[in-house]
Formats: C-alpha cells, sequence, structure tokens
C-alpha cells in the first residue's frame, strides 16, 4: 500500500453530505483512503497500514478509532467491504467523484467481481475500469466480524476540536442511510447477480486452448462475450477445432493466435467445423521429365544443318 500523488477536486471539501456525517479528523481520514486506494478506487481494509501511512505522530488516533472510523464509512455508503483473493478490500464509491483520472493504471489490488480491467488494445499498461453497479452487493455479504459488529461507542477520541466542540462522531451525530437520506429506507431489489463469467465453461474454453498464456485477459474478454449473448458452446467448439487444426499442421506457438484476440475478433466463429486433414495433405506435383538446355538445343540443330549440307548463317 502507498501514497498517490494526485489532486482532489477542491468540491471535497464543501461537501455537505461528508461535513453532515463526518468530523474533521474523518474527513481528512477519508481523504486519505481516496490517496492510498489505486486508480479503481480499491485498497485492502488494512487498519495498521493507515496508521502507519496516514497518522504515524498522532498518538491519540489509534487503530481502534481508524477501525471504528472506517466502519462508519461504510455504514454511510462510502466504502463498500468485499473480499478477494483472501483479502479483506474496501471500494470507495465516490472515488471517480472526488478524484478523476484520465488514464488509469492496471489494479494493484484484486477487484471484486463486480469491477473490470479492460486494457485498450494498443496499450495494455493502460485502459478503463467498468463497474457493474447493478450488481455491487447488499447487504454486505463479504462483510468480516469485526466490520459486520454496530457501529459502537468509541472508546477512546482524539482531542477536542477548536472552540471546545466535541468530535462530530457516531455518539453526537445520528447516522444517516447510504443515500444521504434520514432514516433507512428499503431499496428496490437488485437483478439476480450473474454467474462470474461462466468460470466452468471458461476452465472448459482454456483447457483445450492450443496457446496457454494471457489467462487472466482471456477470462475477462470471455466475460464480455458472454454477456453480450455468444454461445458458450460455439466458443468451445471454435477452439477445440482450431487446437486440432494447429496441430494438424504443426504450427508453431508463435504463430498461435493469444485467446484473447481468439476471442476479440470471434475468430472461433470461423471454427465450427472439425478441420479436414485432406485440406492440409502435402500436394504431389508430378515430376517433368527431362530439360534440355536451350544452349544444347541449338547446337544440336546447327549440328543437323551442316550435316545436311545447309548453311548454318541463313536458308
Amino acid at each position: 500500500m502507498r501514497l498517490h500523488n494526485r489532486m482532489v477536486k477542491a468540491t471535497f471539501w464543501n461537501d455537505t453530505e461528508l461535513i453532515r456525517q463526518f468530523s474533521r479528523d474523518q474527513r481528512l481520514f477519508y481523504l486519505g483512503l481516496i490517496q492510498l486506494a489505486d486508480d479503481s478506487g480499491c485498497l485492502e481494509n488494512d487498519p495498521w497500514a493507515f496508521k502507519i501511512h496516514l497518522c504515524p505522530l498522532e498518538d491519540d488516533i489509534t487503530i481502534d478509532i481508524l477501525e471504528h472510523w472506517t466502519r462508519r464509512l461504510i455504514n454511510a455508503g462510502k466504502a463498500i467491504p468485499y473480499s478477494s483473493r483472501n483479502k479483506q478490500c474496501l471500494f470507495l464509491a465516490n472515488f471517480a467523484k472526488h478524484q478523476p483520472i484520465k488514464n488509469p493504471a492496471p489494479p494493484e489490488v484484486p477487484l471484486p467481481e463486480w469491477i473490470e480491467w479492460v486494457p485498450y488494445p494498443s496499450n495494455h499498461r493502460t485502459g478503463h475500469y467498468e463497474i457493474d453497479n447493478e450488481n455491487i452487493p447488499e447487504p454486505y455479504t463479504s462483510l468480516t466480524p469485526v466490520l459486520r459488529a454496530p457501529d459502537d461507542v468509541l472508546p477512546t477520541e482524539p482531542n477536542q476540536e477548536p472552540n471546545g466542540m466535541e468530535p462530530n462522531h457516531g455518539a453526537c451525530a445520528p447516522e444517516v442511510a447510504p443515500n444521504g437520506a434520514e432514516g433507512a429506507k428499503k431499496k428496490p431489489a437488485r437483478k439476480p447477480k450473474p454467474a462470474e463469467g461462466h468460470a466452468e465453461d471458461f476452465e472448459a474454453f482454456w483447457a483445450v486452448y492450443p496457446l496457454k498464456k494471457g489467462k487472466q485477459e482471456a477470462l475477462l474478454s470471455y466475460r464480455r462475450l458472454i454477456k453480450a449473448g455468444a454461445d458458450p458452446a460455439a466458443i468451445f467448439s471454435g477452439a477445440e477445432n482450431y487446437a486440432a487444426e494447429c496441430q494438424l499442421t504443426g504450427r508453431e506457438k508463435r504463430f498461435i493466435a493469444h485467446a484473447k484476440t481468439f476471442l476479440n475478433g470471434r475468430r472461433y466463429e470461423d471454427y465450427q467445423e472439425p478441420p479436414d486433414p485432406a485440406d492440409f495433405a502435402p500436394q504431389v506435383r508430378p515430376r517433368a521429365g527431362p530439360r534440355v538446355s536451350n544452349a544444347h538445343a541449338a547446337i544440336d540443330e546447327a549440328v543437323a544443318k551442316i550435316e545436311r549440307g545447309e548453311s548454318y548463317f541463313g536458308n
């Protein structure tokens, strides 16, 4: 985890929703999380790292306080917790609002299944993030027991703020629903979450594909195809027939298309029929009879004329 050198929009400081719900120190903590997050808006939920990076010398801001502030951000819908690759992480829901990035970098933190990194074809080091807002989990099913616990009263607060006012923590300010509305409102049911890109179908495709390179990029391309309505059986059949053709022709690996290219170009549609060995059998050309050079033919003709008493230089 590292701090990123970023410029945050000035509107961050006059966001009335933040001012109503969070104290000055809590807003500074939230700003620090924005700087710690990847270009995806995701970061590992590690209070010890938060302490080291954001407030290493502030003895009055403890790990317990940082955990409390993190829960408040979650309860307010500012941060969405998730689990990925055995790591507990956070997605900052308003990251793009406060920190727009023109050319984001690939992720360093594992992404949740509802965020996808899509590299540009011309340069895989740059791309963009696609967020499937319809399938962000709610309620948060991946919460750890600590994060699932209620927002208890903070045991020890930092020093009082100027003018003798107490910091605006949960004990002093009412909790606000994630969308800023007072009270908890029942949200409409979300669409059922789709399967994770038909993971079993992709693994079957990957097992038969002849070149095992770029699996993660191929998976992203596969998911996009399925989302667009492609038939998994047709993709599998195309990959199987393409592999058979490569084996039949003895094609070198350097001339085999990467799986991502095979999928993005929908080349599987060209391989719905098994290859015919006759189409690739070497053609045997009949051997021609002995060839006589033009020079030899001219000599033979000249000798024949002389023997007949004819002039070699004319009729």
